[in-house]
C-alpha cells in the first residue's frame, strides 16, 4: 500500500553513476523563479550497475509512495524494438512507423511534442548517442517491474523531464540550481514534484501511450502546487 501524500522522484543516469532520488510530501514551489522547494522529506542515492533495477524496486518497497516519477524513456518510437534497435551500432532493419505533422516521426511523438514547446531534450531512436541508448536499455525492465508492484504507467507511475517541469513552472526564468544539492538531486526533486502534480490533476501528458508519454506540469496551474507560476 502507498503512503498518502508521499511522492517519489528518481533521476537515472548511464554508466555506474548512482541514481538520485527524492521524496516529497505536500511540496510547494517557491513564489518566485529560482526559489527552492519545500516539502522534501528525503534525498538519497541508488547504487547503479547490474543491480540498479533491483535497487529501485527495493527503494519503492521501502518508501511506498503514492506515485512515482522517473526521468527516463518509458517506451520506444513505433516500429522500433529495444532488443535490437538500441544496439551500438544498430544493424537491424526496423524503421519508425509513426507520423508527426504528416511526416514519418524521427523520435518519439512525446519528444516531438515537447520540443515543439521550445523545450530541448534528448531524442530516442537508432541514432541516439551511445550513452542515451545504454541508459534506456539498462532501465527498460524497471517499468514492467514497477507494474508488477502495482504502479501503472500513466496513473501512479509516470515518465517526466525535470528541465521541462521547471520550464513549465517558470517559463521566463533562468534554469538555476538551488538548495545546496547536486544537480542530479535537484532533478530528482523536480521528478517528485511532477508525481505530486500528476496526482493532483495539475499535469499534462505529451505523446502516445504505446511509445511512452512525457508528463509535465500544466503551465499556469492553479492550486497548492501551482501558485505563482505565471
Amino acid at each position: 500500500m502507498s503512503v498518502e501524500s508521499r511522492f517519489l522522484g528518481i533521476d537515472v543516469t548511464a554508466g555506474n553513476r548512482p541514481y538520485a532520488y527524492a521524496v516529497v510530501e505536500n511540496a510547494l514551489v517557491g513564489q518566485q523563479p529560482g526559489e527552492w522547494i519545500t516539502g522534501i522529506t528525503e534525498l538519497g542515492w541508488i547504487e547503479a550497475g547490474p543491480d540498479s533495477v533491483d535497487n529501485v524496486i527495493r527503494l519503492v518497497g521501502r518508501v511506498k509512495p503514492q506515485a512515482v516519477a522517473i526521468d527516463c524513456p518509458s517506451g520506444l518510437p513505433q516500429g522500433l524494438s529495444v532488443a535490437c534497435c538500441l544496439a551500438e551500432p544498430a544493424t537491424c532493419q526496423h524503421q519508425m512507423t509513426g507520423v508527426w505533422r504528416n511526416r514519418v516521426q524521427t523520435m518519439r511523438i512525446a519528444e516531438h511534442e515537447v520540443r515543439a514547446l521550445g523545450i530541448k531534450l534528448y531524442f530516442t531512436n537508432k541514432n541516439s548517442c551511445p550513452s542515451w541508448k545504454e541508459l534506456v536499455v539498462s532501465i527498460y525492465p524497471m517499468w514492467d517491474r514497477l507494474d508488477h508492484c502495482g504502479y501503472r504507467l500513466g496513473e501512479n507511475l509516470i515518465e517526466t523531464y525535470p528541465f521541462g517541469i521547471w520550464r513549465r513552472l517558470f517559463p521566463n526564468s533562468k534554469f538555476a540550481w538551488r538548495g545546496g544539492v547536486k544537480n542530479d538531486s535537484y532533478d530528482a526533486v523536480l521528478c517528485a514534484v511532477a508525481a505530486e502534480m500528476h496526482s493532483r490533476g495539475e499535469s499534462q501528458s505529451y505523446g502516445v501511450a504505446c511509445e511512452g508519454c512525457i508528463v509535465l506540469s500544466r503551465q499556469g496551474a492553479e492550486g497548492p502546487m501551482g501558485r505563482g507560476r505565471t
